[in-house]
């Protein structure tokens, strides 16, 4: 993800949207846990459902709110600070968004994480 790091106002609407150099699935995942390096964690469970273990969990595939406008994220969201794009792609043969929201309504540092390449993350920093 690019940038891999950046700080931002509370308030700001985040777009993640998909490379126009990518062909692959990707998400835009944050939540509790490193899902490269804590497999254990929410994320790191999610992200080993995606990749290895079928079958797949639901959470870490289709997006954590409704399509629309943009849902609002703290550290509290869906119980954990979890929010999920679900999976995005470019292809039109596809119903996936190109791309998706998040406002950032509470100051805190958010990792997000692709479920499907954990080792691609940024970290936004929110004050």
């Amino acid at each position: 993800m690019f940038p891999g790091a950046m700080t931002v106002p509370v308030g700001t609407t985040l777009t993640f949207t998909m490379s126009r150099f990518t062909f692959a699935a990707h998400t835009a995942t944050t939540g509790p846990g490193d899902p490269e390096n804590e497999p254990s964690s929410f994320l790191g469970q999610l992200s080993r459902s995606i990749r290895e273990t079928p079958p797949f969990d639901e959470a870490g595939v289709y997006p954590s709110d409704p399509r629309g406008d943009p849902a609002f994220l703290t550290p509290s969201s869906h119980g954990n600070g979890f929010w999920s794009s679900g999976f995005m792609d470019r292809s039109d043969a596809t119903p996936q968004p190109k791309t998706s929201q998040v406002k950032i309504v509470a100051p805190g540092t958010y990792t997000f994480y692709c479920l499907l390449h954990p080792f691609m993350k940024t970290v936004v920093t929110a004050g």
